[in-house]
Order: structure tokens, then C-alpha cells, then sequence
């Protein structure tokens, strides 16, 4: 099992994230400790909101107030909702947020469910849960749940290898799962320097992305969205938002991954620029079809 933790300022957002996908009946809440339940006995993102936000002091010297972590076992497992809740909550004391306001969501909007915390890294009084070796701590305890609910340790599972990533096929269904399996190949396994470059790298795959901007109250907003295709580039089926298959996809993520792969090529460029003058030197025939 994998745990993968993130602080942010932005509790809307974290939040919001995981409704959205509830909404969609994407997403279930296993769990809420320290929340509010309304006379339906339900949550709403609204109700939820409010609750944790009032207990964020507001002169806070924490700027980060809000803890979002995912807990991803194997996708072999088969587990069922009371293991999920169980783990989540001893994942949490563990960690020291036992106390603390929590959600938990379980995710099933891809072939691997898995689950999502959100809660406040502060308590009432503004104390700052202690993130010291954060991530050390976290590895230890999921290690140990592994055990305890005789996992399959996530050392010694090892990714599916795969000789090719398969084209996208809207007749087969699933769509967004295998956009979304499609897309993460491309943005681990290849290196693009533009949203051009990366169309390039989709198109084998029938697959193309396109970038969207929309303003809102005056505030402008980047975003992209993914497009199946035939073999010919012709759109096949509705564009799918980045937001709506998950962080590490979207605008920010290809924005943050083309930098890292102009670094990257930068130093090999005069290495290629006179590899590519020696070809037309020594080969006519190939000098010609360049020009």
C-alpha cells in the first residue's frame, strides 16, 4: 500500500476535488470524524467546508492548514468498505491526526480503488500537527498495516510491464480510465518541450490534448482537456477535462514537465547539432531531403 501526502493552503480545493467525484458517483464517503452530519444523515461539501474552516484560527502562523492524502493498496486487493475505514483510521492516529477533523472518500472512478483523506494539518488552537519525517513515519505505518491486514507489501510489487501502452478504443469502453492510463505513460515515459511535442507523442496512441482558457469573476483560468481520435486525428468522443481524471495530468503538471524536459535537453543540443551537420556533410542524398 502506498500513501502519498500533500499540503495545501487551498481547503476548497482538496475538498471540492473529492465531491466532485462523489457528484459523479465516482467517489463514496467511507468516513467523516469530528464533522457535522446533517438530519439526512449525509455531508455536503458546503457543510464540511464550513465545519473545518471554522476551526482554522484566524491569525494561523501555518500557511499550509490542510493535509490530502491518498492511500493506494494493490490493485489485486479486494477489500471491502469496513477494511478501508478501519485503515484509514488507524493510519491516521497513527500519524498523529487521530484528534483531528477528517474525511475519508473511496475512489473507484479507476480499475485500483483507493482512498482519500482529507483533514487539518492545525488544531484549534493553531498547533501545528508534527510533520517531522513525515513521510518516513507514513512508510513505517502503512509497512506495518500491510502486515497486520496481510497486504501485498508495496516492496515487493512491481509495475506491470507492458512491451506497448494500447490505443485508446472507445468501443471497448472505459474511456476515461484508459485516457487517464494513456496520459501517465506519456508524461513518465517520454520527453516534450510543448504541448505540440506532446500531441506528437499522443497521436499513436489516439489520443490529443488541447488547451482550454476561461475566465471567472475576472480572474483567468488555464486548463487542458484530452480527446480520443481514430487513426486519422478526427475526434471520436467528448473531450475529457484533466481535472476530472486526477492530479498529474493537468495544466500545471505538462506546464511543470516541459521545463523539466527543456533542462534536460538544453545540455545535449550542440552534442545533436553536430551529429546532424555531420550527416549532411557525408551524406548528399540526405542534406537534400532536410532542405
Amino acid at each position: 500500500m502506498i500513501a502519498k501526502i500533500s499540503s495545501t493552503e487551498n481547503l476548497g480545493g482538496a475538498l471540492g476535488y473529492n465531491f466532485k467525484k462523489v457528484e459523479k458517483e465516482e467517489a463514496s464517503i467511507l468516513l467523516a470524524q469530528g464533522l457535522y452530519q446533517n438530519k439526512e444523515e449525509t455531508y455536503t461539501m458546503e457543510e464540511v467546508f464550513a465545519d473545518m474552516e471554522a476551526l482554522i484560527p484566524k491569525k494561523c502562523r501555518t500557511k499550509k492548514t490542510v493535509f490530502h492524502c491518498s492511500l493506494n493498496p494493490h490493485p489485486d486487493e479486494k477489500l471491502t468498505d469496513e477494511e478501508l475505514t478501519q485503515i484509514a483510521k488507524e493510519y491516521m492516529e497513527a500519524l498523529g491526526y487521530g484528534k483531528q477533523p477528517y474525511i475519508v472518500f473511496k475512489h473507484n472512478d479507476i480499475a485500483r480503488e483507493h482512498i482519500h483523506i482529507v483533514s487539518l494539518r492545525v488544531d484549534s488552537q493553531g498547533r501545528k500537527i508534527n510533520d517531522r519525517y513525515e513521510g518516513r513515519r507514513s512508510k513505517k505505518i502503512t509497512d506495518a498495516l500491510e502486515k497486520k491486514y496481510n497486504l501485498i507489501p508495496s516492496s515487493k510489487v512491481s509495475e506491470k510491464t507492458t512491451t506497448e501502452t494500447p490505443k485508446v478504443n472507445v468501443v471497448q469502453g472505459n474511456i476515461k480510465e484508459q485516457v487517464a492510463n494513456t496520459v501517465r505513460s506519456a508524461m513518465k515515459h517520454y520527453t516534450f518541450c510543448s504541448l505540440g511535442e506532446l500531441n506528437a507523442v499522443l497521436r499513436k496512441y489516439n489520443l490529443a490534448v488541447e488547451e482550454v482558457k476561461t475566465e471567472y469573476r475576472g480572474k483567468r483560468y488555464d486548463g487542458l482537456v484530452y480527446v480520443p481520435t481514430d487513426d486519422k486525428g478526427n475526434k471520436v468522443s467528448t473531450p475529457i477535462h484533466a481535472s476530472d481524471i486526477g492530479r498529474g495530468v493537468g495544466y500545471a503538471a505538462v506546464q511543470n514537465k516541459m521545463l523539466k524536459s527543456k533542462l534536460e535537453i538544453k545540455p545535449l543540443i550542440p552534442t545533436i547539432r553536430g551529429k546532424v551537420l555531420q550527416t549532411m556533410r557525408t551524406s548528399p542524398q540526405m542534406e537534400e531531403e532536410l532542405r
